[in-house]
């Protein structure tokens, strides 16, 4: 039976706290999370690597680039560099449509005036608007900043209007004040411009295409004042297939004899942790030793090289490798002793990464230097009692174990599940994928795929910050971007449900989650934004609504493990 949702294991959401935290904790401070809709899950799947090797090989694979760039710092894809147009938008749809000035010194607390809107549909959802403000509009938010270098009171009538033009003349040419002027015509205009989108803009996915430079250079408070701006809005979907029509078939990630093999697996693990390594002499390599190898995978194809596969030294546990590492090498090297050179067909396994050499028929060229065997110690009582907490004995350690790998079983077989609704959520959603949210998801799904490879011990703090690039991100979006896309169109696919449904996500669920939220980063002591935490917690909420929803409707099949 399928467990209830909760929090520590939904792939969906956008990137667990863990994974926000260790973002954090990395050297450099690497890929900040930069996705602007929090109002909407992204299912995130999160790789699992069989070992270092497999994950080196993966690392080569996302190095293609020539050089590195700078670590990503950009909180927005903005056309220029001031972070003051990112907030703009986000303020602005959320705030009452004024015309306010941009000084309380103004001669007028308000402007009447009707700018000049001109709407373009773009592709992939976004909307292109360029804006005309009047002169007579520029002229008091261009005179408010000037009156700021006025030094007493503010005069009145006649005195007023030499004042002004006096200030023109002496600070009207610089570029500072210019700069003020344009900012608060921005400020001021731009919730009018865009009150149309209020309700669809994907917050934070604001653009402010005219340069500021261009902006700044061709002031005049005399004439017309114009601008473009883009933003990208949520699509509304079509449905293909009524989502309450979906049917899955999965298969479960395991069985009873599958589970008691991988307990041995975890005693026999536990039992070379505890035990001491001696070099093997008089006979070739059995299952069960380490071997230390030269290693190097080629296709079977065309004998091309597999980037990342050559290791000099590679530390080879026979014991677990049928299940950590590839299938079938462990049967090709028996009988080798040191020295000894041979060539061993395998097959990639299905779910390895990446995804491109998944189900590859390969031919690894495997030289043996060094070939080791432990004397075990015994696996007994006193042994379990030591090493396994709890435990009374050896078959009490045994069911122990087993009752937890049942667990995780279990829960293996629930994200699949959910992997495979998302899937058909978005194969059964028709939408154009906003750019702005395929390369947010992007980013994150970059950002999961190096955070687990680094707190799995496959690579360091170093190569996570060598590999935390522009370059390789936009790489990796352009690699995956049918992917993304899917995941992206599930998003939205979630959203409409939730609303179709009318769902309810209750305060006092939001503020459960967010006080869990908030006891996680505490704990580790990291900063965090109250807002955006509280928001997170909110969209948790509902995307597990929405998944209980349909795992409740959905007509959904578990094959047993084979």
């Amino acid at each position: 039976p399928l467990r209830p949702l909760s929090l520590s294991y939904l792939p969906f959401l956008h990137l667990h706290r863990a994974e926000i935290m260790a973002v954090n904790g990395i050297a450099g401070t690497v890929l900040p999370c930069t996705t602007g809709r929090a109002c909407m899950p992204v299912l995130v799947r999160r790789p699992a690597f069989r070992s270092a090797p497999q994950a080196a090989m993966h690392v080569a694979h996302l190095q293609g680039q020539r050089r590195h760039v700078e670590a990503i710092r950009r909180r927005c894809s903005a056309s220029q560099n001031l972070s003051f147009f990112c907030g703009i938008f986000k303020a602005a749809v959320r705030s009452s449509i004024s015309t306010a000035a941009a000084s309380s010194q103004s001669t007028e607390a308000n402007v009447a005036y009707d700018i000049q809107i001109k709407e373009k549909l773009l592709h992939d959802s976004r909307v292109q608007v360029t804006v005309t403000v009047p002169p007579q509009a520029s002229q008091v938010y261009f005179d408010a900043i000037l009156w700021k270098k006025h030094d007493g009171p503010e005069p009145a009538g006649a005195q007023a209007d030499r004042t002004i033009k006096m200030l023109r003349m002496v600070h009207g040419n610089q570029t500072k004040i210019r700069q003020e002027a344009v900012e608060a015509i921005l400020t001021a205009t731009l919730p009018k411009a865009l009150q149309k989108w209020e309700d669809s803009a994907i917050n934070e996915s604001l653009i402010i295409e005219t340069q500021l430079k261009d902006m700044v250079k061709s002031f005049n408070a005399d004439k017309p004042f114009t601008f473009v701006v883009s933003v990208d809005v949520s699509p509304q979907p079509t449905w293909k297939q009524p989502y309450r029509d979906i049917e899955i078939e999965v298969d479960a990630a395991g069985n009873e004899a599958s589970d008691r093999e991988k307990v041995e697996t975890m005693l026999l693990q536990l039992q070379q942790d505890k035990s001491k390594l001696r070099i093997v002499q008089g006979r070739g390599l059995e299952r069960g030793d380490i071997a230390i190898c030269q290693f190097n995978a080629f296709r079977a194809e065309t004998g091309e090289p597999i980037p990342g596969s050559q290791q000099a030294n590679m530390r080879l546990n026979t014991a677990t490798a049928d299940t950590s590492y590839i299938p079938g090498l462990v049967a090709g090297m028996e009988g080798m002793v040191p020295g000894d050179r041979r060539e061993v067909a395998v097959t990639f396994p299905d779910n390895w990464e990446p995804e491109s050499l998944a189900g590859l028929a390969a031919k690894c060229d495997v030289v043996v230097k060094e070939l080791f065997c432990y004397d075990l110690i015994e696996l007994n009582d006193e042994f379990a009692k030591e090493n396994i907490p709890q435990s009374t004995g050896i078959e009490d350690a045994r069911q122990k174990l087993l009752e937890a790998q049942h667990l995780a079983t279990a829960e293996a077989t629930n994200n699949r599940v959910v992997e495979a609704l998302g899937k058909a959520v978005s194969e059964a959603v028709e939408l154009d994928v906003p750019q702005f949210l395929l390369r947010s998801t992007g980013e994150q799904e970059y950002q999961t795929y190096l955070l687990n490879m680094q707190r799995e011990g496959k690579i360091t703090k170093e190569i996570v910050t060598q590999l935390a690039t522009e370059a390789l991100m936009k790489n990796f979006i352009v690699h995956k971007r049918d992917y993304l896309e899917g995941l992206v169109r599930a998003s939205l696919g979630f959203d409409d449900i939730f609303k179709q449904e009318k769902l309810q996500a209750s305060d006092e669920e939001i503020e459960a989650e967010f006080k869990r939220a908030v006891a996680d980063f505490d704990r580790v002591g990291h900063e965090y934004d109250e807002d955006k935490l509280r928001e997170q917690a909110r969209e948790t909420i509902k995307g597990n609504k929405t998944l209980e929803f349909l795992i409740k409707t959905c007509k959904i099949k578990v094959n047993p493990k084979a």
